[in-house]
């Protein structure tokens, strides 16, 4: 029993941009059972979007009209794509109410009601802020678990800010801002969260409310000293006392201490927001690369065969780690 090595998997971390999505559409979803007026406006006005999606996409003269009439085409939105029932709601107040009248007129639709129009206005004041985080959490360029936490904080303040401004779907925010707590508050006290953060230059430590962020640096401290001792490199307290007796005692111009603690406040005093001046700082972009790295998976490799039409061929069951490579 002694001889068998135990083997230990990374920790599992639920994809963040499916976890926001089930904000914006489970959480969102409650909504309606909190508030009886909030459930009855939201059921009639989502009603007639679904009328004007049904003729549509039903029927090619309904979609002519449409066309003809708003010089734009409609989206339906569909279960299988994340924001589509936003965009498609987008879609619909892109049309001005005037052409609105005329559309439901020829498509012999009851009109919008000006209370149904506040309602999908202030829907999409609302999940603009889900929309925007969710796809940026998604997006490729920008692929960084350090951006999680900022992007929760952001999207909660947002939610916050607008919600006084609100008339008719107070309730829907509410529940989004409980979900977002439920399903992130504990993000906010996990060290390997925050310290991506922190070693992103964008962020550092600004994003963290101040009672918290000298616990912050002392955290961040120790895994410089670790990551240093690990290297074989001395802190300068250390050096000094080995060095005081050599000859250059008295050495009028020292070279640049290279400290854990000097790295460390240095990267957090410089103005500058680019990945690149993680340069400057080869601890810090240790840390930064151990905690922002993206593990691949099958996903974006089935993506590519799918983009080959190998989906079905048997090259999609002989997915090996060693085949599996970062494309800038």
């Amino acid at each position: 029993v002694e001889d068998i090595q135990l083997c230990t998997i990374p920790p599992h971390f639920r994809c963040a941009a499916h976890t926001f999505n089930l904000v914006a559409t489970t959480d969102a979803e409650k909504a309606l059972k909190s508030s009886v007026p909030y459930a009855r406006i939201c059921r009639q006005a989502f009603s007639k979007c679904s009328d004007l999606w049904n003729k549509y996409s039903r029927s090619t003269r309904s979609a002519d009209i449409i066309r003809d009439t708003t010089c734009i085409s409609l989206q339906v939105p569909t279960c299988t794509r994340w924001n589509s029932y936003y965009d498609a709601v987008a879609k619909i107040r892109s049309i001005s109410n005037s052409n609105m009248s005329k559309l439901c007129t020829q498509l012999k639709l009851s009109n919008f009601s000006s209370q149904k129009l506040i309602f999908l206005d202030e829907y999409l004041k609302v999940m603009v802020h889900l929309a925007q985080d969710l796809d940026r959490l998604q997006g490729e360029s920008d692929c960084y678990m350090g951006i999680l936490l900022p992007t929760i904080l952001t999207a909660t303040n947002r939610l916050k800010s607008e919600e006084p401004r609100l008339k008719v779907v107070k309730p829907l925010v509410k529940a989004i801002l409980t979900g977002l707590e439920t399903r992130f508050g504990h993000y906010f006290h996990d060290k390997e969260f925050i310290l991506a953060t922190v070693t992103h230059p964008k962020f550092k430590l600004e994003w963290l409310p101040i009672d918290r962020r000298e616990e912050v640096k002392r955290d961040f401290l120790g895994q410089i000293k670790q990551l240093r001792r690990q290297d074989g490199l001395v802190d300068d307290e250390e050096s000094q006392l080995i060095d005081v007796d050599n000859d250059d005692y008295y050495n009028f111009n020292p070279p640049p201490i290279d400290t854990s603690k000097s790295e460390m406040e240095q990267y957090l005093l410089d103005p500058s927001r680019q990945l690149s001046i993680l340069n400057n700082y080869p601890t810090v972009k240790k840390l930064f690369l151990h905690y922002n790295t993206a593990l691949t998976s099958s996903a974006p490799v089935e993506r590519l065969f799918s983009s080959g039409k190998l989906i079905l061929s048997a090259l999609r069951n002989r997915l090996d780690p060693d085949g599996l490579r970062f494309h800038e």
